[in-house]
Protein backbone atom coordinates (compact mmCIF):
# COMPACT_ATOMS: atom_id res chain seq x y z
CA UNK A 1 0.00 0.00 0.00
CA UNK A 2 2.80 2.42 0.86
CA UNK A 3 4.61 1.69 -2.40
CA UNK A 4 1.45 2.35 -4.41
CA UNK A 5 0.75 5.63 -2.61
CA UNK A 6 4.32 6.82 -3.17
CA UNK A 7 4.15 5.85 -6.86
CA UNK A 8 0.86 7.71 -7.29
CA UNK A 9 2.56 10.77 -5.82
CA UNK A 10 5.36 10.23 -8.41
CA UNK A 11 7.90 9.62 -5.66
CA UNK A 12 10.50 7.10 -6.81
CA UNK A 13 10.31 3.94 -4.74
CA UNK A 14 11.68 0.46 -5.12
CA UNK A 15 10.55 -2.52 -3.09
CA UNK A 16 11.55 -6.13 -3.70
CA UNK A 17 8.35 -7.40 -2.16
CA UNK A 18 6.09 -5.17 -4.24
CA UNK A 19 3.54 -7.47 -5.85
CA UNK A 20 3.42 -5.31 -8.95
CA UNK A 21 7.09 -5.73 -9.85
CA UNK A 22 6.44 -8.53 -12.34
CA UNK A 23 3.50 -6.64 -13.82
CA UNK A 24 5.49 -3.53 -14.72
CA UNK A 25 5.85 -2.89 -18.44
CA UNK A 26 9.64 -2.97 -18.50
CA UNK A 27 9.84 -6.27 -16.59
CA UNK A 28 7.06 -7.78 -18.71
CA UNK A 29 8.97 -6.76 -21.84
CA UNK A 30 12.19 -8.32 -20.58
CA UNK A 31 10.46 -11.51 -19.43
CA UNK A 32 8.74 -11.77 -22.82
CA UNK A 33 12.13 -11.43 -24.47
CA UNK A 34 13.67 -14.08 -22.22
CA UNK A 35 10.73 -16.43 -22.87
CA UNK A 36 11.03 -15.86 -26.62
CA UNK A 37 14.76 -16.58 -26.40
CA UNK A 38 14.05 -19.75 -24.45
CA UNK A 39 11.35 -20.86 -26.90
CA UNK A 40 10.66 -18.89 -30.10
CA UNK A 41 7.40 -20.80 -30.55
CA UNK A 42 5.78 -18.70 -27.82
CA UNK A 43 3.68 -16.52 -30.12
CA UNK A 44 2.34 -14.09 -27.53
CA UNK A 45 5.74 -13.40 -25.99
CA UNK A 46 7.41 -13.12 -29.40
CA UNK A 47 4.80 -10.63 -30.66
CA UNK A 48 5.02 -8.71 -27.38
CA UNK A 49 8.78 -8.33 -27.62
CA UNK A 50 8.52 -7.23 -31.25
CA UNK A 51 6.04 -4.54 -30.22
CA UNK A 52 8.02 -3.48 -27.14
CA UNK A 53 10.55 -0.60 -27.07
CA UNK A 54 13.23 -3.25 -27.48
CA UNK A 55 12.37 -3.63 -31.19
CA UNK A 56 9.54 -1.14 -31.78
CA UNK A 57 7.54 -3.01 -34.43
CA UNK A 58 4.18 -1.26 -34.91
CA UNK A 59 0.73 -2.86 -34.71
CA UNK A 60 0.31 -2.32 -38.47
CA UNK A 61 3.58 -4.12 -39.13
CA UNK A 62 2.53 -7.00 -36.87
CA UNK A 63 -0.68 -7.27 -38.93
CA UNK A 64 1.36 -7.32 -42.15
CA UNK A 65 3.44 -10.18 -40.76
CA UNK A 66 0.32 -12.08 -39.70
CA UNK A 67 -1.37 -11.62 -43.07
CA UNK A 68 1.72 -12.58 -45.08
CA UNK A 69 0.94 -16.29 -44.77
CA UNK A 70 -2.76 -16.27 -43.79
CA UNK A 71 -3.64 -19.84 -44.77
CA UNK A 72 -0.63 -21.56 -43.28
CA UNK A 73 -0.95 -22.88 -39.74
CA UNK A 74 2.44 -21.77 -38.49
CA UNK A 75 3.61 -19.85 -35.48
CA UNK A 76 4.28 -16.14 -35.43
CA UNK A 77 8.05 -16.63 -35.36
CA UNK A 78 7.84 -18.65 -38.60
CA UNK A 79 5.59 -15.96 -40.10
CA UNK A 80 8.15 -13.28 -39.21
CA UNK A 81 10.96 -15.41 -40.69
CA UNK A 82 8.92 -15.96 -43.87
CA UNK A 83 8.19 -12.24 -44.11
CA UNK A 84 11.88 -11.43 -43.66
CA UNK A 85 12.59 -13.63 -46.70
CA UNK A 86 9.91 -12.40 -49.11
CA UNK A 87 7.56 -9.85 -47.53
CA UNK A 88 6.15 -6.95 -49.53
CA UNK A 89 7.59 -4.13 -47.38
CA UNK A 90 11.36 -4.00 -47.93
CA UNK A 91 12.07 -1.92 -44.81
CA UNK A 92 10.09 -4.33 -42.61
CA UNK A 93 11.81 -7.31 -44.24
CA UNK A 94 15.21 -5.87 -43.38
CA UNK A 95 14.14 -4.95 -39.86
CA UNK A 96 12.80 -8.46 -39.22
CA UNK A 97 16.04 -9.99 -40.51
CA UNK A 98 18.00 -7.79 -38.07
CA UNK A 99 15.66 -8.76 -35.23
CA UNK A 100 15.85 -12.49 -35.98
CA UNK A 101 19.64 -12.31 -36.24
CA UNK A 102 19.79 -10.43 -32.93
CA UNK A 103 17.52 -12.99 -31.22
CA UNK A 104 19.61 -15.85 -32.61
CA UNK A 105 22.78 -14.20 -31.27
CA UNK A 106 21.22 -13.69 -27.83
CA UNK A 107 19.87 -17.26 -27.83
CA UNK A 108 23.38 -18.56 -28.49
CA UNK A 109 24.78 -16.29 -25.79
CA UNK A 110 22.15 -17.60 -23.34
CA UNK A 111 23.51 -21.11 -23.85
CA UNK A 112 27.18 -20.12 -23.60
CA UNK A 113 27.44 -17.40 -20.95
CA UNK A 114 25.83 -16.30 -17.74
CA UNK A 115 22.29 -15.03 -17.61
CA UNK A 116 23.40 -11.84 -15.87
CA UNK A 117 25.87 -11.15 -18.67
CA UNK A 118 23.14 -11.78 -21.24
CA UNK A 119 20.81 -9.31 -19.54
CA UNK A 120 23.53 -6.69 -19.28
CA UNK A 121 24.40 -7.10 -22.97
CA UNK A 122 20.73 -6.78 -23.91
CA UNK A 123 20.48 -3.60 -21.83
CA UNK A 124 23.62 -2.21 -23.45
CA UNK A 125 22.67 -3.13 -27.03
CA UNK A 126 19.05 -1.95 -26.83
CA UNK A 127 19.68 1.01 -24.52
CA UNK A 128 16.52 -0.09 -22.69
CA UNK A 129 17.49 1.38 -19.28
CA UNK A 130 17.83 4.83 -20.86
CA UNK A 131 14.56 4.40 -22.75
CA UNK A 132 12.58 3.50 -19.64
CA UNK A 133 14.31 6.28 -17.68
CA UNK A 134 12.76 8.80 -20.08
CA UNK A 135 9.25 7.49 -19.37
CA UNK A 136 7.05 8.63 -16.49
CA UNK A 137 8.36 7.22 -13.21
CA UNK A 138 11.62 6.56 -15.04
CA UNK A 139 13.83 6.14 -11.97
CA UNK A 140 11.68 3.31 -10.70
CA UNK A 141 11.54 1.67 -14.13
CA UNK A 142 15.32 1.88 -14.40
CA UNK A 143 15.67 0.44 -10.89
CA UNK A 144 13.34 -2.42 -11.87
CA UNK A 145 15.63 -3.39 -14.75
CA UNK A 146 18.64 -3.28 -12.47
CA UNK A 147 16.74 -5.40 -9.96
CA UNK A 148 16.02 -7.99 -12.67
CA UNK A 149 19.76 -8.11 -13.40
CA UNK A 150 20.44 -8.54 -9.69
CA UNK A 151 17.87 -11.35 -9.52
CA UNK A 152 19.69 -13.08 -12.37
CA UNK A 153 22.95 -12.86 -10.41
CA UNK A 154 21.23 -14.25 -7.30
CA UNK A 155 19.62 -17.02 -9.35
CA UNK A 156 22.98 -18.06 -10.78
CA UNK A 157 24.58 -18.08 -7.33
CA UNK A 158 21.71 -20.14 -5.93
CA UNK A 159 21.52 -22.47 -8.90
CA UNK A 160 25.28 -23.07 -8.99
CA UNK A 161 24.81 -25.64 -6.23
CA UNK A 162 22.45 -27.51 -8.55
CA UNK A 163 22.60 -28.45 -12.22
CA UNK A 164 23.51 -25.72 -14.70
CA UNK A 165 21.49 -22.48 -14.22
CA UNK A 166 19.65 -22.22 -17.54
CA UNK A 167 17.52 -19.53 -19.11
CA UNK A 168 14.60 -21.96 -19.07
CA UNK A 169 14.89 -22.45 -15.32
CA UNK A 170 15.20 -18.70 -14.70
CA UNK A 171 12.12 -17.93 -16.81
CA UNK A 172 10.15 -20.68 -15.13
Amino acid sequence: DYVEVLRLAEIPVSCETAAGYFETTEINDMLSLLKALDNPQRDIEFAAVLRSPIFGVTDSQLAMIKMHTPKEKIGFYQRAAAYSDNGSNLALRQRLREIIDCLDKWRTQARRSSLADLLWDIYRQTNLPAVVSALPNGRVRHANLLMLHERAIQFEEFASARPVPTLHRFVR
